[in-house]
């Protein structure tokens, strides 16, 4: 039974209910014939019969008994097997966690056993069945009905079932006893119109079962039916509380009283003496007793009120105050261990006052990855998915920020809306958050205030305070859950404590800790929320003397690099009463260490330019201070990459100029300045070499003071390893070797040092220059990971002539001979083999990876943060693993890695297996032209099933497919990459998907993009898919917008009302409003009029289902009527293709001659087909 935790109250009541059995009349004695004798020793040990995985398999008859088995179709088995025990043999069935009717292990009596109908037996005759059984969970005998765990009373040993019908008196039995014969259980029931007993089916849920001694037979019903009564013991006390029992001189059992303070003993012997205790820690009973204690003899069905219990702890508030309080939950702290998926305690509705303080413990341990995430709801709800309008606030441990944040915004692909879908790794799921602890282990004392006319909900822990937006109704608390996605650590919640603040109260929050900073000035700002606001309400704010420091009436507090170290209080006070005020107290800390965040290359190739940039600086104290600082870069012994422009500013003087210098790619990309005012004829910029240099008169207006000028080069001696722009960070390799980059953050502050290797990673030559169809190679970086070397010939258009991987010998490689065309180019690039969890030291560049799996579970594969394939070995299966099938090869092209490091690591790894072995990574050939690639982004009705192998042919066309891996087909002269991912949001889609397009999709590119079937949120859903169209735009990438397909889901469904199809359409419409150019490919409407044109109106065809099996993926599972097999995928990929096609500038891309044949129920073949006029 599951706990729930509950208010603390002054009252409780505990019933015990209870019913006795009617006296049995013993009827005279009757003559016993057996039909089934069954103790399974005349077989031979082994398996008898095994769940089929797609199909049910044939049953197996031994003796009198058939055996029968389900099919479980995603790798989970049931069986059934003769095992030695002890003198005997035994049956032996295992059953796993989604055993139902037909998906169990059953028993039949064979006809010839020729049992009788109870109709027919004598008077005084009964029908029973008898075995011997240990069962970990319930079972039916066919013929009685259920038999529970609870029935068996013991599920950890042997028991003696008697299942007994009396046709005479009209009654059915069950009786269970022990080795001994002693009865441990006897039920009583009306028998209905039961006939006979026919078999036993283990088909109830998770279990293992030995059987043996398995009878059948007509006998006397004297001596059968045993005279004991058993009764229903309720104990009721109004809230969780901890109950220790004992039944005469049997050892004490414990178990606790949930939320509706209830618990229920069955199976108590009638005349027994039943003794209870029932406590709570911080409470005592009527009389101030600590526990209640009581005695009673068992003669009915009986229920037990216990006492009412009060609170002796001290809170440190009034009685009047106190709304809640609860430390123990029944059994203790609120608790969930590691890796657990999900825990609750709801609580009996509590209704809030106006204003309210929530406080409680919470500890964090045992912590190992990702996070751990717990959620305060205003609901009794049980079900943690899509409830996003029951939560209140929600608290997340962060391993990799070693952070504890609060939120209270609640979407994401796995965020709480999403539990499970595919997404392991919930990180970040939320929105409306703030960092309340620098940790993510340790006890946390937390406080939280609720204001039902406020806008915010205060969160103050470890000394921060934070005002987060209110989403969801606060009138109420229901329920705290824990594990909404799978935590990572040990989490207790204790001492959850509800209570009524000042009226006065008002919320302060803003930083607590900062450090001065040398030559600045350290702002922070301020804000108040009063518990009850008012109308045209003010405050006014001050802070405690000390100089240096001051604050202004919009609540910014400034700390001069004079002020000393110490505290103040900040106060705001409201004009409606000087007692309603907030304060807060600020600790300034002295200078702080600077830790910078920085991305630069670690290796180069020569002739290679690259950025070192530092993305954010931290003091010591955790704190961003990037804005106040401007880094300089240097290498010792080299002169900067920087060089000096002047500007004739004659008349100028006394001018307040931005100055601007910044280029990409050799061009102009955006304005970065620098204010300075101008003291003389000429002013002298310093910029990076090669940089256009610009002088404005203000950001305002935007007026040139005088013409641009090129910043000259910098000159650069041979011998130079690399040199860098003090300013930029912009680096270039000039010779092999190693250099020493520094970091200058402030003066006094020692730089931070870099390391980055400068060498020949690949070289490109003249084909004139191959000697006897050799490269020498003696000049390339070594490498441990190089199993060899990728040699490719290409046409000075850059066309493939030839390629091969080979072997180095004497520092040579041989050069593939040409065929056909005329040889310009040849590159020589090394192939690294390394592990998914490796990180490779190779020059930014573009490469081709292939991957070799094994057949462990489902996962995602980054390098550094861009995914580089989704969902690798999922199959169709539930979105699992890829089971039984062998392993595998991918491969995937053009990834661009421009960090200068390649770090491969797995995502979304589903139980942390490990599924790939190898990872083979080449450049890709700069020589040869890249081809254009069509990236499709989009959710499972897009996604890559790898299940296909090892189909028989008559169904190999019934498997799930998505969409996005049948596109390829229709697709020429590019290369079709399918990130689809199961059970993706837009959201999602954006963190996940998107990054491939994002760091390696090129201009002339085209991206597909399917989304809306999983988003719950409309305008977050649009606000993503805004986001992606915008950034792909800008990188010249074509985009087609994609809603979901129709599908056999619902009439809804079929007839193209697909979920957030409007909602896409609508993200589509306003991209263009704002001068933006995605395309819409309707696919719900064209898919929808796909199945009315070849299957018929919904009515019509959902009389019969199985019209549709050959385009709704009944061959992996018989429930799922979403999901597309290939016949359906191809046909949706078609109009895709078709909508790629009516644009113009991609039309050459789209194979307008291939054509797939759907077969359908009725025989009927519907050609799919791609052209200028019609998809049909």
């Amino acid at each position: 039974m599951k706990k729930t935790k509950k208010l603390l109250s002054l009252l409780t009541a505990l019933t015990i209910t209870a019913s006795a059995f009617a006296s049995l009349v013993i009827p005279a004695s009757a003559e016993s014939t057996v039909y089934v004798d069954e103790n399974f020793d005349s077989y031979d040990a082994g398996e008898i019969i095994r769940a089929g995985t797609t199909e049910p398999p044939a049953s197996v008859k031994k003796g009198d008994i058939t055996y029968s088995a389900g099919n479980r179709k995603d790798g989970l088995t049931n069986t059934a097997s003769i095992a030695a025990m002890g003198e005997g043999n035994e049956l032996v069935i295992s059953a796993d966690r989604f055993s139902t009717s037909n998906r169990g292990i059953a028993l039949t009596f064979e006809p010839e056993a020729a049992i009788p109908q109870v109709s027919a037996l004598d008077a005084g005759e009964v029908l029973k069945l008898s075995a011997k059984i240990k069962a970990t969970a319930g079972f039916t005998v066919v013929g009685y009905g259920d038999i529970t765990g609870t029935d068996l009373t013991n599920t950890s040993d042997y028991v003696y079932v008697s299942v007994i019908l009396d046709n005479e008196g009209g009654k059915k039995y069950l009786v269970v006893r022990d080795a001994n014969n002693n009865t441990l259980n006897m039920l009583e029931s009306d028998l209905g119109d039961i006939k006979t007993i026919s078999g036993i089916s283990f088909c109830l849920g998770a279990g293992a079962y030995n059987i043996d001694d398995i009878k059948v037979e007509t006998t006397s019903k004297e001596g059968e039916v045993p005279q004991e009564k058993f009764y229903n013991v309720t104990i009721k006390t109004e809230s969780y509380a901890k109950i220790v029992y004992q039944i005469d001189s049997d050892p004490e059992k414990t178990t606790y009283a949930d939320v509706d303070g209830s618990i229920e003993i069955p199976n108590v012997k009638g005349g027994s003496s039943f003794t209870y205790t029932a406590s709570k820690e911080d409470y005592t009973f009527d009389g101030g007793v600590t526990e209640s204690t009581d005695t009673v003899t068992i003669e009915d069905h009986t229920t037990i009120t216990v006492p009412a219990m009060t609170l002796t702890k001290d809170l440190g508030i009034s009685a009047d105050d106190l709304v809640y309080y609860e430390n123990t939950f029944g059994e203790g702290s609120m608790s969930m261990a590691k890796s657990d998926r999900l825990s609750y305690k709801l609580l009996k509705k509590i209704d809030l006052p106006e204003v309210s303080t929530m406080s409680f413990t919470l500890s964090v341990s045992d912590k190992e990855r990702t996070q751990a995430t717990i959620m305060i709801k205003n609901k009794n709800a049980t079900d943690v998915t899509k409830k996003d309008d029951t939560d209140i606030i929600g608290f997340q441990s962060i391993t990799a920020d070693d952070t504890l944040v609060a939120f209270t915004g609640f979407k994401g692909d796995n965020g709480s809306a999403q539990s499970g879908l595919n997404q392991y790794n919930a990180v970040g799921a939320y929105t409306n958050s703030a960092v309340i602890a620098d940790r993510a282990t340790g006890t946390f004392d937390i406080e939280v205030i609720l204001s039902q006319s406020g806008d915010v909900i205060t969160v103050k822990c470890d000394g921060k305070t934070v005002n987060l937006p209110k989403v969801n109704d606060i009138s109420s608390l229901g329920a705290i859950h824990m594990g909404k996605h799978e935590n990572a650590a040990q989490v207790t919640l204790d001492d959850f404590l509800v209570y009524k603040p000042d009226e006065n109260f008002v919320s302060m929050a803003g930083d607590t800790e900062f450090a001065k900073i040398a030559g600045k000035t350290v702002t922070r700002t301020y804000s108040v929320s009063p518990a009850i606001p008012v109308e045209g309400e003010t405050f006014t704010w001050s802070v405690s003397e000390m100089a240096g420091v001051s604050i202004d009436q919009n609540g910014v507090l400034s700390v001069e690099d004079t002020a000393a170290a110490g505290t103040v209080t900040v106060s705001a006070v409201s004009s409606v009463s000087a007692d309603k005020k907030g304060e807060l107290e600020v600790n300034i800390r002295d200078f702080a260490n600077l830790i910078p965040t920085v991305e630069y290359p670690k290796v180069m190739n020569i002739g290679e330019s690259a950025k070192l940039k530092v993305t954010q600086i931290v003091d010591q104290y955790g704190d961003d201070v990037t804005e106040y600082f401007s880094p300089t870069w240097s290498i010792d012994d080299v002169p900067s990459l920087d060089t000096d422009v002047t500007f004739d500013t004659t008349d100028k003087t006394g001018d307040a100029v931005a100055i601007s210098a910044v280029k990409e790619n050799g061009i102009l990309q955006s304005i970065s300045t620098q204010n300075v005012t101008i003291s003389g004829n000429e002013t002298i910029v310093t910029a990076e070499g090669g940089s256009t240099v610009m002088l404005w008169d203000s950001l305002e207006g935007m007026l040139p003071l005088a013409a641009p000028q090129i910043a000259p080069e910098a000159a650069i001696g041979e011998d130079v390893i690399a040199v860098v722009s003090a300013k930029t960070g912009t680096i270039k390799a000039n010779n092999v070797g190693d250099v020493t980059v520094k970091l200058t953050l402030r003066e006094g502050q020692e730089p931070e040092q870099y390391r980055i290797d400068i060498g020949n990673y690949y070289k490109v030559l003249d084909y004139s220059e191959v000697v006897d169809n050799q490269v020498d190679i003696s000049d390339l970086a070594e490498d441990e990971s190089v199993t060899g070397y990728q040699v490719t010939v290409a046409d000075a258009d850059g066309g493939k002539l030839a390629q091969e991987v080979v072997q180095a010998v004497d520092v040579k490689v041989a050069v593939p001979a040409v065929e056909t065309g005329t040889p310009a180019k040849v590159e020589v690039a090394p192939v690294y083999t390394t592990t998914a969890e490796s990180e490779l030291l190779i020059p930014a560049e573009t490469y081709n990876i292939t991957l070799k799996t094994n057949t462990a579970g489902r996962a995602d594969l980054y390098v550094n943060d861009q995914i580089i394939v989704n969902n690798i070995n999922q199959d169709s299966q539930n979105f699992t693993v890829k089971g039984s099938f062998p392993a595998t090869t991918y491969s995937f092209g053009d990834i661009k890695i421009a960090e200068g490091y390649a770090q491969f690591n797995y995502r979304d790894n589903q139980s942390g297996n490990k599924p790939i072995d190898e990872v083979v990574i080449v450049k890709a050939p700069s020589i040869v032209k890249r081809a254009t690639r069509v990236y499709v982004i989009g959710d499972s009705l897009v996604a890559t099933y790898h299940d296909h192998e090892g189909v028989e042919e008559s169904k190999k066309n019934l498997v799930r497919q998505g969409w996005g891996e049948a596109l390829k087909h229709y697709i020429k002269d590019a290369e079709v990459t399918n990130l689809g991912n199961s059970g993706a949001t837009s959201d999602g889609m954006l963190g996940v998907a998107f990054t491939q397009v994002r760091a390696s999709g090129q201009a002339g590119d085209i991206l597909v993009l399917e989304g809306g079937y999983n988003d719950k949120s409309v305008p977050l859903m649009k606000d993503s898919i805004k986001q992606m169209v915008i950034e792909a735009e800008k990188k010249g990438i074509t985009v087609f917008v994609v809603p979901p397909n129709a599908s056999t889901h619902s009439e809804n469904e079929y007839k193209g009302n697909v979920k957030s199809h409007a909602g896409v359409k609508d993200a589509v419409n306003e991209l263009k409003s704002a001068g933006y150019h995605p395309i819409l490919i309707d696919l719900s409407t064209n898919s929808s009029k796909f199945f009315e044109r070849n299957y018929g109106a919904y009515a019509t065809v959902s009389t019969d289902e199985t019209k549709w099996n050959n385009i709704r993926d009944t061959y992996n599972n018989s429930a799922d009527t979403l999901h597309s097999t290939v016949n359906a995928a191809n046909a949706w990929a078609a109009v895709v293709a078709k909508g790629i096609y009516d644009n113009e500038p991609t039309r050459k891309y789209v194979d307008t001659d291939y054509s797939f044949t759907i077969t359908d129920a009725n025989d009927s073949n519907h050609q799919v087909v791609v052209s200028a006029l019609t998809v049909n």
